[in-house]
């Protein structure tokens, strides 16, 4: 499906970026994976942190080395289970051992009131949106799930803006 048509200008960082600064989540040098048009980035980097985006059509310029603090802010909403699964091990390539991975999803409520208001067509986990797009919410669990099988300790948290998982690398 066409998800870089779901990244979205914004003119504020995103309620879960919002939240990890305010957890003190975000430490050292940060990778905003799958950043979409980078408002994010944006302002980590103007609050002066060492931060990079990546993003498969917005910003295709892989990055390198380790970051001790790699985001994926509503990424995995728009991806079905096989890319899912490659853009989260991509992903965890990235955390330093020591550093963090913090996955954030809108989550299964959101995903299906914005579905009850739109004119969006359920496809097995999750729904076709109008723009031809997919999006998928999620439960705590099923975030959990999603990401079994890292080497992690994982500390999740609810959000304001979706749900939340923070994953340390051993």
């Amino acid at each position: 499906m066409n998800s870089h048509k779901t990244a979205i200008s914004r003119s504020k960082p995103s309620r879960p970026l919002q939240d990890a600064l305010e957890m003190g989540a975000i430490q050292g040098r940060v990778l905003d994976f799958g950043c979409g048009k980078g408002r994010d980035l944006e302002e980590l980097q103007r609050l002066g942190y060492k931060a990079r985006g990546y993003d498969p059509h917005f910003m295709p310029s892989k990055p390198r080395g380790r970051f001790q603090t790699v985001l994926m802010t509503y990424v995995l909403n728009v991806l079905k289970t096989p890319e899912r699964t490659v853009a989260i091990n991509n992903a965890w390539e990235y955390v330093k051992p020591g550093g963090r991975l913090i996955v954030t999803v809108r989550s299964e409520r959101e995903i299906c009131e914005a579905a009850a208001k739109g004119s969006w067509k359920k496809v097995n986990w999750g729904y076709e949106t109008s723009k031809g797009t997919f999006q998928r919410g999620y439960t705590q669990h099923q975030l959990t799930r999603a990401l079994y099988g890292l080497n992690a300790r994982n500390i999740a948290h609810y959000t304001a803006g979706g749900v939340m998982a923070i994953l340390l690398k051993y």
